[in-house]
């Protein structure tokens, strides 16, 4: 009998460890921002561009703008936002990506690889952040 009370209460602290240590519960994301914007090249929209937010510290977050422009930030996949803090903001758009023919597919490196652009999140509220690029 005795054993059978042992087994029977190792079996829930188990239960308990498992229920409590396999739940992602959102636990382990560090405090993040929803973030969205627009990205215009030379005053018109900037269709198909990836945006990167990269924190001084941290896991960058990403987005693409759709035919207007607009962008959302995304930690990872099926989660908005970005991490808190200071971020360089890079933002490119791929070579073989098929553009309206009136846009430009050339982006300055100041824009990407050796970004200038900044942008600041605090708080969790919901931070806008628009671009305006020049050639």
């Amino acid at each position: 009998m005795k054993r059978s009370r042992q087994a029977a209460l190792y079996s829930v602290l188990i239960l308990c460890f498992v229920l409590t240590g396999c739940s992602s519960g959102g636990s382990d994301l560090p405090e993040l921002a929803p973030v969205s914007g627009v990205i215009t090249l030379q005053g018109k929209p900037l269709q198909n561009a990836q945006v990167t937010f990269v924190p001084q510290s941290g896991r960058p977050s990403n987005g693409t703008t759709d035919a207007e422009g607009r962008y959302e930030l995304y930690y990872k996949a099926g989660v908005p936002g970005a991490v808190t803090g200071k971020h360089t903001v890079q933002i490119t758009v791929e070579e073989n990506m098929e553009l309206p023919k009136n846009q430009q597919t050339v982006i300055p490196a100041k824009y990407n690889t050796r970004s200038t652009l900044e942008a600041t999140i605090t708080g969790t509220e919901p931070a806008k952040h628009d671009f305006d690029l020049k050639i």
